[in-house]
């Protein structure tokens, strides 16, 4: 890493190897603006921060606090793939039910909403479950990977054992669980990596 921190103050060096850098600011860094995971970020004090010498200095201080920028943005993103996921489980009960599958568990119909809600909401508790192993695990897009497989595994379940459902109903609903999660589960593991 150079001796120097080449960015204005008020900005950060991104330190993506020893010779190669960006200047970011806080917000810019927190989006993931082209840093390359596990690049190394140098918080440099403004020297107008400073009560005594106001003279620009671009070294950096031992006291610079070093800024991980190799996790990736997730919530943001998250909401995205969320989102998407929801679509994917509304198009495919949607299909479904243009195509004449019954959408009812025990006479009751199932509006189109709800399957755009669930999706949404069971995607989300995806999200929080993907940024406690990005700070609990040593390989959070594995585990991630491997407990969202097995929820989602578990959540074919109901959709078996309920009495009075269709056959083809009972498809459907597994296929928006499937829909839902060939969205969300490598779209969050990527962010993981």
């Amino acid at each position: 890493m150079p001796a120097f921190a080449p960015c204005p103050p008020g900005l950060i060096a991104a330190f993506t190897d020893s010779d190669n850098f960006s200047c970011l600011d806080n917000f810019s860094l927190l989006l993931d603006a082209e840093v390359a995971p596990g690049a190394v970020a140098y918080d440099v004090p403004s020297p107008f921060d400073k009560e005594t010498d106001v003279s620009v200095s671009t070294s950096i201080a031992p006291d610079a606090e070093p800024i991980r920028a190799g996790s990736r943005p997730l919530w943001l993103p998250g909401l995205a793939f969320a989102a998407g996921g929801a679509v994917a489980a509304t198009l495919v009960a949607a299909a479904a039910d243009a195509a004449g599958v019954p959408l009812e568990i025990a006479g009751e119909p199932i509006p189109l909403l709800g399957f755009t809600q669930l999706a949404f909401v069971f995607s989300v508790v995806g999200i929080a479950l993907a940024a406690a192993f990005r700070r609990r695990s040593g390989q959070p897009a594995r585990a991630f990977v491997r407990t969202t497989v097995a929820l989602v595994t578990l959540s074919f379940l109901p959709d078996l054992l309920v009495p009075d459902v269709d056959a083809a109903t009972r498809v459907t609903l597994i296929l928006t669980h499937i829909a839902v999660a060939v969205v969300v589960i490598p779209g969050l593991s990527s962010r993981l990596r």
